[in-house]
């Protein structure tokens, strides 16, 4: 649905630069720009996000706590952190 509603857009926005240009758009820029998102590109741009999120909580544990030396404890302790939480949440760890 989001591959549709990106194609439709850019083609949209083609018609309206040859309309209000009068010049047409070479056929290899107008496939470029109508081209909406591949599901790959897609998947891509969440998993981008997903990470930049990690590294943040990451780099944040590591600001907050001066004493840690590395990134890596910072992960360690974000990740047991979180398993905390999980296992509070099912009510198997008080």
């Amino acid at each position: 649905m989001q591959h549709r509603l990106e194609e439709s857009r850019g083609q949209s926005f083609g018609d309206f630069l040859e309309r209000t240009t009068g010049n047409s758009i070479p056929a290899n820029y107008r496939d470029v720009m109508v081209r909406g998102a591949e599901e790959i590109d897609l998947v891509n741009s969440g998993l981008e996000g997903t990470m930049v999120n990690a590294y943040e909580e990451i780099r944040h544990m590591l600001k907050r706590r001066h004493k840690l030396s590395s990134l890596r404890t910072a992960a360690y302790i974000v990740a047991i952190e979180k398993i905390s939480t999980a296992y509070r949440a099912l009510g198997l760890f008080p």
